[in-house]
């Protein structure tokens, strides 16, 4: 037996039953085009078994039974590249996956994903409607084959103040990066954090100027420790409970600072073109 096989088939036993969705209107799109993207899935993904829906309500329930890490949207789904955005918003609220567009028009969908989808970039990606095979095989092989998360982070760097819920200890931590699922912390020195550990931030929402009339000055967090660093100073956490009420102060928080770091961009660029045109 062929050891790659093997090794494929072994893992698939071992593990939940990995998916990747196609969703599209069958009648609105080319058939042929649809069963080559049906083709590039099954030989970029050997290990994923495909699932094809047409209805954007039967989508949203197979996350709830099936372990989906793959969404493939067709532009056929929706009038629009902003529904489809939308849609796609939807369905990474609920569950963490890697989105891959296949799109009609590709201006329209980067100004729709970057006006509603800003927050959840990571390895989200797209292509043009009808795809060339090898740029699909190649996106698809990428998104199985890294860990994408659930939504982007965004570079913070500011002192925090962090308590470890079984030691009740309180500690003066950095936040350096925050996301709308979680967050690394840094520490001076070594303190022992275990993996699944239980901590409880303080972001200073004045630091972003930020008031809010339940918080306050601070939005406190439940974290749990998801990775850490060889030397013990720096973790990865998840966000381990959010209110509805805190999920939307995390996400003004989150697009203050994105509009901030997107000026910050333009005006960077802005004063080199300047330098240049002066030289």
């Amino acid at each position: 037996m062929d050891v790659t096989r093997y090794m494929s088939s072994s893992s698939r036993s071992l593990g939940a039953k990995r998916y990747v969705l196609l969703m599209q209107r069958t009648r609105q799109a080319a058939e042929l085009e649809l069963k080559m993207i049906a083709k590039a899935i099954e030989h970029a993904l050997p290990t994923h078994t495909l699932i094809r829906l047409d209805e954007p309500t039967e989508g949203l329930k197979v996350l709830n039974v099936k372990n989906v890490e793959v969404l493939v949207l067709h532009h056929s789904l929706t009038t629009t590249d902003e529904e489809l955005v939308l849609f796609a918003k939807q369905m990474k609220e609920r569950k963490k996956l890697t989105v891959i567009f296949a799109t009609r028009n590709e201006r329209d969908l980067i100004a729709a994903y970057r006006e509603n989808m800003a927050l959840y970039e990571e390895l989200d990606d797209y292509v043009n409607s009808p795809p060339d095979p090898t740029e699909l095989y190649k996106k698809l092989q990428k998104a199985g084959a890294v860990e994408s998360r659930a939504a982007k982070r965004f570079t913070v760097d500011i002192p925090v103040k962090v308590m470890r819920v079984d030691s009740q200890e309180e500690l003066t931590g950095e936040l350096d990066d925050l996301s709308l699922v979680g967050c690394g912390l840094t520490f001076p020195s070594d303190l022992g954090f275990r993996r699944d550990e239980q901590l409880r931030i303080q972001i200073p929402l004045n630091a972003f100027g930020i008031f809010h009339p339940q918080y306050g000055d601070f939005l406190k967090l439940s974290l749990r420790i998801r990775r850490l660093s060889i030397r013990g100073l720096s973790l990865g956490c998840s966000i381990h409970h959010l209110t509805s009420m805190q999920n939307d102060c995390l996400v003004n928080l989150l697009e203050d600072i994105a509009r901030k770091q997107r000026n910050f961009k333009a005006t960077s660029k802005d004063k080199k073109g300047a330098q240049l045109e002066a030289k």
